[in-house]
C-alpha cells in the first residue's frame, strides 16, 4: 500500500511540474499604427508605392571622376490601383486617360537637375529618368498612360556633379504629385 501510495504522488508530482514547464509565458507586446489617407481622385495609390527606398548601391568613387559620370540606375515604380476612369458629376462626365507626375525635392547646389545628397557623401547628387533613361525635369510633369491602373515606372543614379567627389553615405528625397487627365 505504501508502494502504492509513493506511485500516486510522484504521478502527481510529475503531471503538476510538466504543467509548470508548459504555462504560458508573456513573451511581450506592441502597438501597430494604421494610417492612410481617403483621396478624391480616380485611382488608389498601393501602400508600397506611398514610402519607398530605392537602393542605388554601393558606388565605386573611381566610377564618378567627371562631371555627368554616374551609376548605373535603380528602378523604382509608383502603383495606381482600383481605377475609376469615369466620373459623372450633375451632367458633366469626364474621362482619365493620362496622369501626369511631378517630381520635387531639394535640388543639388550646383547641378540643379539633381536631387541634392543630404548625406555624407560630397560632389554627387541623384538624377531620377523616366522608364526609358530620359531625364525627369524636378518641378516638371511627366505624363503617362492611365488604363484599369498603371505602374509608373522610374529610374534614378548617382551623378557626379562636378565638384571633387568623396567617399560617404547618399540620400536624397523626392516627392511626387500625380494630376489625371
Amino acid at each position: 500500500m505504501k508502494n502504492m501510495s509513493l506511485k500516486v504522488m510522484s504521478l502527481a508530482f510529475i503531471m503538476t511540474a510538466s504543467s509548470a514547464a508548459f504555462a504560458d509565458v508573456n513573451g511581450g507586446s506592441g502597438t501597430i499604427h494604421f494610417t492612410g489617407t481617403v483621396i478624391d481622385a480616380p485611382c488608389s495609390i498601393a501602400p508600397e508605392s506611398i514610402e519607398q527606398t530605392v537602393e542605388l548601391g554601393s558606388v565605386a568613387l573611381s566610377s564618378l571622376k567627371t562631371a555627368g559620370s554616374h551609376s548605373r540606375p535603380a528602378t523604382g515604380e509608383i502603383k495606381l490601383v482600383d481605377c475609376t476612369l469615369t466620373s459623372v458629376e450633375g451632367d458633366e462626365t469626364t474621362t482619365y486617360s493620362k496622369v501626369g507626375v511631378t517630381f520635387s525635392g531639394t535640388p543639388d547646389a550646383t547641378v540643379a537637375a539633381l536631387l541634392a545628397n543630404d548625406s555624407s557623401a560630397q560632389g554627387v547628387g541623384v538624377r531620377l529618368l523616366d522608364q526609358d533613361g530620359k531625364a525627369i525635369e524636378l518641378g516638371s510633369e511627366t505624363e503617362y498612360p492611365l488604363g484599369n491602373g498603371a505602374t509608373i515606372i522610374y529610374q534614378a543614379y548617382v551623378e557626379a556633379n562636378g565638384n571633387t567627389v568623396t567617399a560617404g553615405d547618399i540620400r536624397s528625397d523626392a516627392t511626387f504629385k500625380l494630376n489625371y487627365k
